[in-house]
């Protein structure tokens, strides 16, 4: 009896795992690492979508702190800030709303500095104004690495203001009512002199303030590199934008050449700056239009990075972009969102005159939105639910 207990032990020893025993298991543990890695893509996403929300939430609030605190106003979209060589430096909102948002130690850096720091500049020499991911001014989702970029945007209206005349000796004060300075107060957010919550008659949740785009590291690409020249319409834009014949409204002539739905044609001479520097008050840096819908093309009258012009929102999110708006919501627009809508005013036709400084937005709900007293009537279905 031993014995053949002894046997029995030696040969289960050597009936252990075989070669295709192993084979199998390897293959299966692969299986199943892909479907986990399948999954991770999705939760990671979710996770990122909720970071740029809190992210906006964090913004919005800051707006609201910073209004509080100046007689009700939010800070203006650019303004010309003098350093301690009388020099000029177009600064935007954000800098002057960093101590709502615990930012507090750039200003006071920048006052400590004399305020010589390289507002206009994309590789600033002063540490203080990197940014990276975990930044309130970075969407988790944002791959591109810039030493002072900014994922969000001020949201400027429906009408293409630039930023010109704040940069250099200037003589002469620099106000509201100064003629070189671009002073319509289409949007939340305006040169200069900022918007006061008292002027948002449309209502705090229907008046966006902030949104987001991608920080450029492919020109080529409409979500990203703005287009400065070129003439050539897509068919799908030509009722938004103005007439191209015109010369008195190069500011959004559409110099959006598009070689396809994704991509510049050549000879519309991308600009590759967009979003680096979120210190810097000119649109292509700091501001966003609701013009065109989000994730569509962008274009700016000259290659100057002053110029106004069409600055659409984009994300790295499928299917459309993050807003903030005034009351501190945020909600989901979809880039299929309606632009072409008249508001009930004058029905425009193709390549219609769209500077509209007053009154109701040619821009269908999504210009509607970015209005501070178009007193457009929204659809009740316009705004999903707020996140």
């Amino acid at each position: 009896m031993m014995k053949r207990a002894v046997s029995l032990s030696r040969r289960a020893i050597r009936g252990g795992f075989t070669l295709t025993d192993l084979t199998a298991c390897v293959a299966l543990a692969i299986a199943l690492g892909s479907l986990l890695a399948g999954c991770m893509g999705p939760i990671r996403e979710a996770e990122r979508r909720m970071n740029c929300v809190n992210n906006l939430k964090r913004l919005a609030l800051g707006a609201q702190g910073f209004a509080d605190a100046n007689n009700g106003k939010l800070p203006p979209a650019a303004k010309a800030l003098i350093d301690g060589n009388a020099i000029y430096k177009r600064v935007s909102g954000f800098y002057e709303m960093t101590p709502f948002i615990e930012m507090a130690s750039v200003k006071t850096a920048v006052e400590n500095d004399d305020r010589k720091a390289d507002f206009n500049s994309d590789s600033p020499a002063q540490s203080y104004f990197a940014t990276s991911n975990g930044s309130v001014l970075i969407c988790p989702a944002e791959t591109a690495q810039v030493a002072a970029g900014g994922s969000y945007r001020q949201c400027l209206g429906d009408y293409p203001i630039h930023a010109s005349n704040m940069t250099g000796e200037l003589s002469g004060s620099l106000g509201e009512t100064e003629e070189d300075i671009c002073d319509v107060k289409r949007g939340a957010f305006a040169n200069e002199e900022g918007v006061s919550f008292s002027k948002i008659i449309d209502g705090s949740s229907n008046t966006i303030l902030y949104s987001e785009k991608r920080i450029c590291s492919n020109p080529n690409d409409i979500r990203e590199g703005i287009a400065t020249s070129g003439s050539e319409l897509p068919a799908a834009y030509l009722n938004t934008v103005v007439d191209t014949t015109s010369a008195s409204v190069k500011p959004v002539d559409g110099t959006l050449k598009l070689a396809n739905g994704e991509t510049y044609a050549d000879g519309a001479a991308p600009f590759a700056g967009s979003g680096k520097r979120w210190m810097d008050g000119a649109p292509v840096y700091a501001g966003f239009t609701t013009i065109l819908p989000p994730n569509a093309p962008s274009a700016i009258a000259t290659s100057d990075d002053a110029s106004g012009g069409i600055i659409s929102p984009s994300s790295y999110h499928p299917g459309g972009v993050f807003v903030a708006f005034a009351d501190g919501s945020v909600r989901w627009i979809n880039e299929n969102i309606d632009y072409v809508g008249s508001n009930g005013g004058d029905e425009y036709p193709n390549g219609y005159n769209a500077l509209v400084s007053k009154g109701t937005s040619p821009h269908g709900v999504w210009g509607a939105l970015g209005t501070i007293g178009g007193q457009e009537a929204l659809p009740s279905d316009a705004l999903g639910n707020s996140l």
